[in-house]
């Protein structure tokens, strides 16, 4: 799961050099990475539920938006 997390935020799944940052972001449905910056921007959910199944729903679909892990 922690790679899987990092491959996210990061493109990759090992650790960046510097640090990953989150942002909390007013819109937004999900959870968006800049992995250029190793980036989260989070947007504010009322729930701590919903933050779970939001970036869940992220992480487990890495591959259909592009990332596939080696």
């Amino acid at each position: 799961m922690q790679n899987r997390f990092l491959c996210f935020v990061t493109a990759s799944t090992a650790l960046p050099r510097g640090q990953i940052t989150v942002h909390k972001v007013g819109g937004g449905d999900f959870p968006v990475a800049h992995t250029c910056f190793s980036r989260l921007d989070m947007p504010e959910y009322d729930d701590v539920a919903l933050v779970h199944t939001r970036l869940r729903y992220c992480i487990d679909h890495l591959e259909e938006a592009g990332f596939g892990l080696a």
